[in-house]
């Protein structure tokens, strides 16, 4: 009986393993699994024929223009007059995002998602009409520019794009691949998909004899950066690297005029400067004036320099003028676009004779639509001690709270109307009354706002 016990286990054993090893062949077989099987063909997938995008990526993923768009013709020569048209509006409208190399790495861009496109990859890859009628029509993020801008200028911001493609060293179209050293794709087509063992060195698709690898001797012109250009420079761009080229502006933010129930006054508010990425002359100024006499002004000469991506440090002087005696301040500050798109500008003042102020300023554009834009504002004045000859109380001095309301007829010119809050606080607010000055009023306002 313990023999046969023994021989009965042995049995069980045998089958359970035997059953082990079988069962997963039955179950490919009833899957239908040859492994000797060649891959069949995807359906309509002609790689030959697959469109390549600028950068990289198969056409029909991406943003694509209509056909009849496409085949527009570009009615503007590209000249050197048109690109540099085109230049200075993009520079206006378009680097802030795209940059100003078109690498799509503009200030803004690290805020947007999707990230903006890298145009200077998809110059020479795209015909004009595609990029024509993006720029017209928009999508997303990125603006609509067909009522802002006039068609030849969209056709001149055309032209300056496909002019990045000779920066680049590009000049085949979208979809051209260039054979590459050793790949006979012609011969590797006749191969059957999937048959490996046919593909030999010095036959077939690959020959890995005529493939030369990296190494060796550098030749004598390797640091030359025009002898693999194939020709190629930068036309009539006028290309300066790093912190080496200028800039101008001027934006007059409130020109205006005010309504109190008993009174009509002017108010203007401005920032110039002039200068380079990093370093640059800044120009404020603000002021009212009422009855043909200036009530009260400040004006600041500046020295800006860029500490981070969106903020500038400013030292310079400052000087009061109006009603009273002038006063002359040390002034240093921080201007720049805090996260959410809040404008902020802060500024701290030392005067003579122990004199200190301390000035708030914030704001924020949200964009009803891409032309109505709605401003509110806040700025708020402190001093450190009383300066009984200006009017001026220690502590806080006055808090003014507005909304504006401007429409943008272009993005450089735009009227607005609003309403603003205005207040005099302690002491200030004591010197207005004993002057038979209205310390609290509501303002009504109307003006225009531009810059170059």
């Amino acid at each position: 009986m313990k023999n046969k016990r023994v021989n009965a286990n042995i049995f069980r054993q045998a089958l359970l393993l035997g059953s082990l090893l079988v069962l997963p062949s039955v179950v490919l077989a009833a899957a239908g699994h040859d492994t000797k099987k060649e891959p069949a063909a995807m359906e309509g997938m002609d790689h030959s024929k697959m469109k390549m995008d600028g950068q990289g990526g198969a056409a029909d993923g991406h943003w694509l223009a209509p056909e009849d768009a496409e085949k527009q013709k570009n009615p503007v020569a590209a000249s050197a007059a048109s690109i540099k048209r085109g230049r200075n509006l993009y520079e206006t409208n378009c680097a802030s995002c795209h940059g100003a190399q078109g690498r799509g790495d503009g200030p803004v861009s690290k805020t947007l998602l999707p990230k903006p496109a890298d145009l200077a990859s998809m110059a020479g890859q795209h015909p004009d009409g595609n990029f024509a009628w993006k720029i017209a029509n928009g999508r997303g993020l990125m603006p609509a520019w067909k009522g802002t801008l006039s068609e030849a200028q969209i056709w001149d911001t055309v032209n300056f794009i496909q002019s990045l493609a000779a920066a680049n060293g590009r000049s085949k179209k979208s979809g051209e691949m260039g054979a590459m050293p050793g790949m006979d794709h012609g011969a590797a087509a006749s191969k059957k998909s999937g048959d490996m063992g046919n593909m030999k060195q010095g036959e077939g698709g690959m020959d890995h004899g005529s493939m030369s690898m990296q190494g060796g001797t550098a030749p004598p012109d390797a640091r030359d950066p025009h002898a693999y250009a194939n020709g190629y420079d930068f036309g009539p761009l006028e290309l300066r690297m790093a912190d080496r080229k200028s800039f101008k502006s001027l934006l007059v933010d409130n020109l205006e005029v005010m309504r109190t129930k008993d009174n009509t006054s002017a108010e203007y508010d401005l920032q110039a400067w002039y200068g380079r990425t990093y370093d640059r002359v800044v120009i404020k100024a603000e002021g009212e004036a009422d009855d043909g006499k200036l009530q009260d002004a400040r004006t600041e000469l500046l020295w800006g320099h860029a500490v981070a991506t969106y903020w500038d440090t400013q030292l310079g002087v400052r000087y009061d003028s109006g009603q009273g005696p002038g006063r002359t301040w040390l002034a240093f500050g921080i201007q720049g676009l805090a996260p959410y798109w809040f404008e902020v500008d802060v500024a701290a003042y030392v005067g003579e004779e122990g004199r200190s102020a301390l000035r708030l300023d914030g704001s924020y554009d949200l964009l009803l639509t891409q032309k109505l834009v709605l401003q509110p504002r806040v700025e708020m004045n402190f001093y450190g001690k009383s300066d009984v000859e200006r009017g001026l109380g220690s502590g806080l001095s006055d808090v003014s709270v507005a909304l504006r309301l401007r429409y943008e007829i272009r993005r450089e010119f735009a009227p607005y109307i609003g309403i603003e809050r205005a207040a005099k606080v302690g002491g200030t607010a004591d010197y207005a009354r004993a002057a038979g000055k209205e310390a609290e009023e509501t303002r009504f306002i109307a003006g225009l706002r531009f810059w170059w």
